[in-house]
């Protein structure tokens, strides 16, 4: 199974219009754009860090991506923005494992609680899928609530203390396995309905 299409179109619970595609070079300006739109509280729980920008390093990193080993797709906001990078997904194989990825997530302070994010994991657990990835891995800090309680909602196991976590979250050939969590169940509905546009039939 390997992706058809490099870019799709989806619609939030809330009716926005978004635009998913693969990232390219050309992208580096609008990380930067980006970046400037999460707030201090968004950085420090993405970046683990107060970082006030990103560097030109840090910028080549995230937008020059190949796509196998480092798989990066952003998200556009059709409906009102049609180029402003409202958020991104990536993984990057781990050279020791190569059935593991890291995964990363950022969304926009805009656009935070409205979907987007579960999105984004729904595309990169299809295309780690595609690239033989069984397991993803990370980090999170244990402030950032939400998103240790998503994770548990789809059997992460989390290791650690002394405020952060490091995690491990199966990744499913069979959608019906996701457990019937709220986090479970929205994550399989964005599934099933991108992977129909991810992927040629059969």
């Amino acid at each position: 199974m390997k992706p058809h299409h490099h870019q799709l179109s989806a619609v939030l619970p809330n009716g926005k219009s978004i635009l998913l595609r693969t990232v390219l070079a050309e992208d580096k300006s609008r990380f930067q754009e980006g970046f400037s739109l999460l707030s201090p509280e968004s950085r420090y729980l993405r970046f683990f860090s107060y970082l006030k920008e990103l560097s030109e390093g840090q910028l080549n990193y995230l937008s020059k991506v190949d796509q196998l080993n480092h798989v990066a797709w952003g998200a556009l906001d059709e409906s009102h923005h049609p180029t402003l990078g409202v958020g991104v997904g990536r993984f990057i194989r781990v050279e020791s494992c190569p059935n593991c990825a890291e995964i990363a997530i950022t969304v926009i302070d805009e656009f935070q609680g409205k979907g987007l994010g579960t999105l984004l994991f729904a595309v990169m657990y299809l295309l780690a899928q595609a690239h033989e990835v069984d397991k993803f891995v990370g980090s999170v800090l244990a402030a950032n609530q939400g998103v240790v309680r998503r994770l548990r909602e789809i059997n992460a196991t989390l290791k650690g203390g002394e405020g952060q976590f490091s995690f491990e979250v199966p990744i499913y050939q069979d959608f019906a396995d996701l457990p019937s969590t709220t986090t479970g169940q929205r994550l399989r509905t964005w599934l099933e309905k991108m992977a129909s546009q991810l992927f040629l039939p059969g």
